[in-house]
């Protein structure tokens, strides 16, 4: 089922797996089910979490298109405005400051005001130099 296969993949992401939770994060993604709340938000997070492992496996590229399929696709997401911190964090490590800090701005300015907000304004912070 997906919740198995998502939390097979989550216990290999917390293991360091990167590589076995990603394969079992796109088995999730090619189920394509969303019949009810959960399994979509299910589809929902194993596209975030697919991300996490390309930006942990050193593959920007795909990260950046996994975590923009969110924005795309699911634009009301609880998943969309760490989707969008998280391509900031790729613009970063790959030197594009100025698009970096593009996305944290985006955060920034996201309601609810949280953590995410805060750790946005810093990583701005940062990466002006201030």
């Amino acid at each position: 089922s997906p919740r198995d296969l998502c939390d097979a993949a989550d216990a290999s992401f917390a293991k360091g797996n990167y590589s076995m939770a990603l394969e079992l994060y796109q088995k999730v993604i090619s189920l394509n089910k969303m019949a009810s709340p959960e399994e979509k938000k299910l589809y929902e997070k194993a596209h975030f979490d697919a991300g996490r492992c390309y930006i942990e496996l050193g593959k920007p590229k795909e990260a950046l298109d996994i975590l923009s399929r969110i924005l795309r696709n699911f634009p009301g997401s609880p998943y969309v405005k760490l989707a969008i911190y998280h391509i900031g964090l790729i613009f970063e490590s790959v030197n594009q400051k100025e698009k970096a800090i593009t996305y944290y701005n985006k955060v920034l300015n996201m309601s609810p005001k949280d953590k995410l907000n805060s750790d946005a304004l810093t990583k701005i912070k940062q990466l002006q130099g201030k």
